[in-house]
């Protein structure tokens, strides 16, 4: 039997005309080993991206998710430990949306940790001779 992998990069947003994760992602095999990569291009818009992804992994049954994204700036591959539950932006979403101080799940605790091995990745990476850090926040936009 096949593992499956969902892996997700985002929309190009602002004034990008395309947006590295999906670049990223779309160029990756469409299997490794025994694991296909089940690839899936999300919106930039607040709610929507969520949803776009637990839609695909109700129908896909991953055995794991793993969401690339955008981080204008940073000089290395970074991990993340952490998800805040919170939308803030000044920046709009691709739908024009500038949500403040909304929790992306009402109820919710105020972070989610990563469920993955994100220190054994970061180690596997750097072996590569690639640059990489664990990131301790994804911010709060549409990621």
């Amino acid at each position: 039997m096949t593992r499956k992998l969902l892996i997700t990069g985002f929309d190009p947003f602002g004034k990008d005309s395309i947006n590295p994760s999906w670049e990223a992602v779309k160029r990756l095999p469409d299997a490794i080993g025994d694991c296909e990569l089940v690839k899936l291009r999300l919106p930039v818009i607040f709610g929507e991206a969520a949803e776009t992804v637990l839609q695909k992994a109700a129908e896909v049954c991953p055995e794991a998710i793993l969401c690339v994204g955008q981080a204008g700036g940073r000089k290395a591959v970074t991990p993340e430990v952490v998800g805040i539950n919170l939308r803030e932006t000044s920046l709009p979403d691709n739908a024009g949306k500038t949500p403040r101080n909304q929790p992306v799940v009402a109820g919710g605790p105020a972070a989610y940790f990563s469920t993955i091995p994100v220190r054994e990745i970061m180690e596997a990476v750097k072996k590569e001779g690639i640059s990489c850090a664990l990131s301790y926040s994804a911010g709060v936009y549409v990621c």
